[in-house]
């Protein structure tokens, strides 16, 4: 057996009910890992669920909205509840040229692409490190490369642009930054973090958009199935254990924005994000 290897091993998916989340669950889930999806849609993903059982494969469900500080907060909780090791989490749950403002008063898809993972990260980092080796995946994507500063006011309050397009960059590009300091905190604990971007992909993540813009970011990308190889690459290639902090697309090592590799900058994100949840956040 190799030294990464995983069948048997426990892997929590967000936004698997459907595009890259849901290919991703059921490859794993045919190599023999036992899946926990996380979503908000408990019929939508109970489909997906139903799918893996009918190939003699395991998974359950966890509720979630990542939105919602307090509805991750349960989520963790119960999952930790479970008593089950946690050997890989995919944050893989995301929204696109959707607009809106959280209850807490932050731009939609900042909350749900970051804030949201972020938390359950924070959360469900005790489980990762008792379980290690482990992996933390998180799927950002090379639009980061279009932001060229964080315009924090615009991170809470509505949408402003026109299709949300700016502000799910500027989501993609905290997602890096995020992950590139939990490379750093985690060192030593056997907890890997593994960035990638899968692509232009025919997914569900760009529906609310008008049809022309959507064929522009998604009509002439990859399947579904091809966006979702780099995640489970991440996942299941050994040649990654112990390598952490890296950037991959098309299952190779890719060269972050020079914003996204601003030291200084990934520190006042951590901060602010910190803050910003400081409600909801685990004791210590």
């Amino acid at each position: 057996m190799a030294a990464w290897e995983i069948t048997g091993k426990h892997v929590l998916i967000t936004g698997a009910s459907a595009g890259i989340g849901k290919a991703t669950a059921l490859d794993l889930a045919r190599r023999g890992a036992i899946l926990t999806l996380a979503g908000r849609s408990e019929s939508k993903t109970r489909q997906v669920i139903d799918e893996i059982s009918e190939e003699g494969g395991a998974a359950g469900f966890l509720l979630v909205d990542l939105a919602a500080p307090s509805s991750v907060k349960r989520a963790s909780q119960e999952f930790l509840e479970r008593g089950e090791p946690l050997h890989v989490l995919i944050n893989n749950a995301g929204v696109g040229g959707t607009k809106g403002i959280t209850a807490e008063g932050f731009e939609l898809a900042f909350a749900t692409n970051h804030l949201g993972h972020h938390l359950l990260t924070r959360w469900l980092e005790p489980s990762l490190i008792e379980s290690s080796p482990a992996r933390l995946i998180v799927v950002a994507s090379s639009v980061h490369h279009n932001v060229k500063e964080v315009k924090w006011k615009s991170i809470q309050k509505r949408t402003s642009s026109l299709f949300g397009v700016p502000e799910y960059r500027t989501s993609k590009l905290a997602n890096i930054l995020d992950a590139r300091l939990w490379a750093q905190q985690l060192e030593g604990t056997g907890v890997d973090v593994h960035i990638v971007h899968p692509g232009l992909v025919a997914s569900e993540i760009w529906r609310d958009l008008p049809l022309p813009l959507r064929r522009m970011f998604a009509g002439k990308g990859q399947t579904i199935e091809e966006g979702a190889r780099t995640s489970i690459w991440a996942a299941t290639n050994p040649d990654l254990e112990g390598v952490s902090g890296g950037y991959y697309g098309n299952q190779a090592e890719k060269r972050i924005s020079d914003l996204a590799a601003d030291v200084e900058l990934t520190d006042l994100m951590w901060k602010r994000t910190e803050q910003w949840l400081a409600d909801w956040l685990p004791p210590g």
